[in-house]
């Protein structure tokens, strides 16, 4: 499995929940297609899937990419959504029970 630890220094960040951490699908660990994202802190982003070839990998994280991540966080919550600074956007992600979320395919990165 490779594990990636993203930074962002942009205009987006990351939040986190009360339930951060996030398999997407509901698929185990050992399954080819699953991903594991989990929020370190506002700057950084735990990303484990068996994409790649290298064990650990650093990458900066692109706009799309928090914001496919802040989707999956937000709609794993239980009860909170937590952002650094009060912005209108979290709560209403925190509002959508059903939310399109869309694996990141490492072959094509922008």
């Amino acid at each position: 499995m490779t594990w990636r630890v993203l930074h962002t220094d942009g205009s987006s960040f990351f939040l986190t929940s009360d339930n951060p951490i996030t398999l997407l699908g509901g698929e185990g660990l050992g399954m080819p297609t699953c991903e594991l994202t989990f929020p370190l802190s506002k700057e950084l982003m735990l990303h484990c899937s068996w994409q790649g070839e290298q064990e650990f990998e650093r990458p900066s994280a692109w706009p799309q990419f928090v914001k496919e991540c802040n989707r999956r966080t937000a709609f794993g919550a239980h009860r909170f959504v937590f952002y650094h600074e009060n912005a209108p956007w979290v709560l209403q992600l925190a509002r959508n029970k059903e939310p399109k979320l869309n694996r990141i395919n490492w072959g094509y990165l922008p």
